[in-house]
């Protein structure tokens, strides 16, 4: 019997010879660029969610973005995909700035604060739900700790209002936990600019917000004059270390 693919995967396959004739009539000496190596100097890490297209969403080229994407742009310490990826973008492909991008309407983040609500917690017996109770974990930890802090406050930590904040506070932990890691913090004590940003995106309007949460290392050229990172004001440049990296 002859091989037939889906319906679905056919239109994939024949978008690609669109794109690859595109590609290739318009950017030929990008194409030959590519085929002999990459060197992109942004390390992405974003969310799995099929509506956050990293390259598409700030019009990126193919070899601008080395990516890694999982469940609610995740860098749990533990996880070795993630270190992993880090440490080939910063010590191998020379990428000097690392982007958190989340997003609103996060998923994960949902299933997190619907966890955290719940008041306990419950422990699946099936194999995939265990697995993402477990990745959502650190996730639900900051959950439980918003609404707290809101009960606290006579507010509700829940609702859109509630759930965009854990998106952005979940940005917010995991440029700290990439700060912390031993990748960074040995770029850092080589000198090597090397700073990470948290931004989100908006589903709604396709419009990324910079959540201004920076830390590293700064090259000249790549920062204007009076930027603060942390509190901290002036320019970062050739290797001066800031917030006591």
């Amino acid at each position: 019997m002859p091989h037939r693919n889906p319906a679905v995967l056919d239109s994939l396959l024949a978008g690609n010879k669109t794109f690859a004739t595109k590609f290739s009539q318009e950017e030929p000496v990008l194409l030959k660029e590519l085929a002999a190596g990459q060197h992109p100097k942004i390390f992405w890490l974003g969310c799995s969610d099929s509506r956050v297209p990293e390259s598409l969403i700030v019009n990126a080229r193919p070899g601008d973005l080395f990516v890694h994407r999982n469940i609610a742009n995740s860098f749990p310490p533990s996880d070795g995909s993630s270190l992993a990826a880090l440490a080939y973008a910063v010590a191998h492909l020379g990428c000097r700035h690392v982007i958190v991008c989340g997003h609103y309407g996060c998923g994960g983040i949902q299933a997190a604060m619907t966890s955290a609500q719940s008041h306990h917690l419950v422990s699946p017996t099936d194999e995939g739900e265990a697995a993402i109770a477990k990745w959502l974990a650190p996730v639900r930890g900051l959950a439980v700790a918003q609404c707290r802090a809101a009960s606290l406050s006579g507010l509700h930590g829940g609702g859109t209002e509630g759930l965009n904040l854990l998106v952005e506070s979940h940005v917010t932990a995991t440029v700290s936990n990439i700060s912390q890691s031993s990748v960074v913090q040995t770029a850092w004590r080589a000198g090597i600019p090397l700073s990470i940003h948290g931004w989100c995106y908006h589903v709604d309007s396709g419009r990324i917000t910079d959540l201004e949460v920076q830390e590293g290392i700064w090259e000249e050229d790549d920062v204007t004059p009076g930027t603060k990172v942390n509190g901290v004001n002036g320019v970062k440049a050739n290797g001066v270390k800031v917030n006591g990296f």
